[in-house]
């Protein structure tokens, strides 16, 4: 497929899909949002813009922490996150769009696209051999939370993994996949010790033959 039919394909994807527009608190008439983005992108900001970018640090900070009060970040640096996606996300994509060729990415450059439509720049990067994860980094810090609720309302995300916290798709029994991790991570270990308890014995038997 040449690079013109993939951008349209894409651009056809995008466009059957829809998101939320970014929460109420960007559009709040104290903050001069469209002249502090302008300013960072140049990176020339004057005092008054200062200020207002103080301001909207202290805000969202504040919030953040009232909503989690374990939140240790700080949303005026730049956020990075790891998602998950479901077991099935990438033979579904392919199924659906069997002309888009490496589904990782074209789900990622979706993602991107749906996201600069909502005012969100993000950057996606794939975590080497392991196809089912993505690693997102924002700049604009104080944009993290938006950025992660897109990603669980998205249909081939699992789970997403902010600051030391996991966040699940809405109607996710959390508890009940907390519990299951833990088990499967029980069970792993008990599998360890298992396979070493049994090249102990093995080696013990080789010993005594001796």
């Amino acid at each position: 497929m040449g690079r013109r039919a993939f951008v349209v394909v894409l651009a056809c994807v995008v466009v059957m899909m829809t998101w939320h527009p970014v929460s109420a608190w960007l559009h709040s008439k104290d903050i001069n949002y469209d002249a502090v983005e302008k300013a960072w992108e140049s990176g020339d900001m004057d005092d008054e813009l200062k200020e207002d970018v103080d301001k909207m640090h202290k805000v969202k900070q504040a919030e953040e922490r009232k909503k989690r009060p374990n939140f240790v970040g700080d949303v005026g640096i730049p956020q990075t996150m790891l998602v998950s996606m479901k077991e099935s996300a990438l033979d579904e994509f392919k199924a659906s769009y069997p002309q888009i060729p490496e589904p990782t990415l074209s789900i990622s450059n979706m993602w991107k696209e749906m996201l600069l439509n909502g005012g969100i720049d993000a950057e996606f990067f794939e975590v080497n051999e392991t196809p089912l994860k993505v690693v997102v980094k924002i700049k604009r810090g104080w944009l993290a939370e938006d950025l992660v609720e897109f990603l669980v309302n998205q249909p081939q995300v699992d789970e997403v993994m902010w600051d030391f916290e996991t966040y699940y798709p809405p109607g996710v029994d959390e508890k009940q996949r907390e519990q299951e991790k833990q088990d499967a991570i029980k069970a792993a270990q008990a599998k360890q010790q298992k396979k070493k308890a049994a090249k102990g014995a093995k080696r013990k038997a080789i010993k005594t033959e001796l």
